[in-house]
């Protein structure tokens, strides 16, 4: 389903059409919908109805994920074997590199030109340009750490890292300096499972039935949304949408935790 925030209404559906993942273009002309075995790049018309429907290959194993660049322009899918594919969200192009298996956390750069990913195995954090398939930086975590979310900060000179067993800790590496120490914040969330960047820069997560909203230099606002958290997206500059596995629904919360909006 496509649907009219506005007017808080479907805009459009698709017939008998299943997805796990999914990605808007910046300007909401195109659609990515994935899961593990099918890919599709869907047109959109201005008011919201499915224009067209291309089916997109490259992968050779099940999809494992998809993530989406802070600009819209671009989204990235990840398959069992330990490829990644990023997709220009225009023209469904896409430019394929191989990490290898064993990443289990990954996320773009805002302007989708690099790709940081987190190994579970060796406590590694890798970032790469994607079209030359080149390593930019590497970062290494200290004995017994696992990344459980990665992202990039807007002008690429950042790696966040949420680690730790029963506390997220943030780790912040520099891009420019791999080998330095990382800035370590702790914050009063459980494990983290999800990263995003605003383009104001501010810093989305989210776990369990807890969102909170960071500046990685002030101390974080945080509130329960009383729901599960199966999936977590902005739907404008101060507000949160979260879409609830259990009750089948979409809510939309303002910053301090108060509900705006319901959709069924």
């Amino acid at each position: 389903e496509t649907l009219d925030v506005a007017g808080n209404c479907v805009a459009d559906e698709g017939e008998g059409a299943q997805a796990q993942w999914v990605a808007l273009q910046g300007d909401g002309k195109s659609l990515l919908a994935a899961d593990a075995r099918r890919l599709q790049l869907i047109k959109l018309t201005d008011a919201g109805y499915v224009e067209s429907v291309q089916d997109l290959q490259g992968h050779t194993a099940a999809i494992t994920g998809l993530v989406r660049s802070t600009n819209g322009e671009f989204a990235a899918t990840a398959d069992a074997a330990g490829e990644v594919i990023r997709w220009n969200l225009a023209t469904g192009e896409g430019t394929r590199i191989a990490l290898g298996v064993g990443y289990d956390c990954w996320n773009l750069s805002a302007d989708g030109r690099l790709i940081v990913a987190a190994h579970g195995g060796n406590g590694t954090i890798g970032v790469w340009e994607i079209e030359s398939a080149q390593l930019v930086a590497e970062f290494r975590l200290g004995k017994g750490e696992q990344a459980s979310a990665v992202a990039i900060s807007l002008d690429a000179t950042q790696v966040v890292v949420a680690t730790g067993k029963f506390k997220c800790v943030f780790q912040v590496f520099a891009v420019a300096s791999p080998k330095s120490k990382p800035t370590v914040t702790e914050t009063t969330l459980p494990r983290l499972t999800s990263l995003l960047f605003r383009d104001d820069g501010k810093l989305d997560g989210s776990v369990g039935s807890v969102a909170e909203v960071w500046e990685l230099a002030a101390a974080p606002d945080e509130f329960s949304a009383g729901v599960a958290i199966g999936a977590l997206t902005l739907a404008g500059p101060d507000r949160i949408a979260v879409g609830d596995p259990d009750e089948s629904g979409i809510f939309v919360f303002d910053a301090a935790g108060r509900k705006q909006a319901e959709l069924n």
